[in-house]
Formats: C-alpha cells, sequence, structure tokens
C-alpha cells in the first residue's frame, strides 16, 4: 500500500467517524431522556421519540441535543 492509499484510509476513517457522532450522538441522547427521565418519579412524561425531542428542541436548543 502506497503512501496515498494510507491517506486516504485515514481521511475516509476520519470522516465516517465524525459522521457516526453527529448523527448518532442525538439519537442517544433522546435514549437516554426516554430511560431515565420518562418515569411517574421524575414528573416528566414523553409521549413517544418525537415529542421528547421537540421538547429538548424547546427548553434547551439544538446544542443541548447535540454536544451535551
Amino acid at each position: 500500500m502506497t503512501e496515498r492509499e494510507s491517506y486516504k484510509d485515514y481521511v475516509a476513517g476520519l470522516l465516517a467517524g465524525v459522521a457516526t457522532v453527529i448523527i448518532g450522538h442525538p439519537f442517544d441522547t433522546v435514549k437516554v431522556k426516554l430511560q431515565k427521565y420518562n418515569t411517574d418519579a421524575q414528573g416528566v412524561k414523553y409521549r413517544s421519540g418525537l415529542h421528547c425531542t421537540a421538547r429538548i428542541l424547546k427548553t434547551e436548543g439544538v446544542c443541548y441535543l447535540n454536544f451535551s
């Protein structure tokens, strides 16, 4: 394998890792909120994943959904 091919593999892996985090992290945030706070004891009830997402965006904003 030449140095140029190694560089391409590195860049492709880097971009794939970044894309995975950008796409997957918001879904993970919603999943965790549904698991942790969707109880009577916490007093917060989400009807669905979309309701949870809308509530996060309304109360905490986009930055919370992506980088918390």
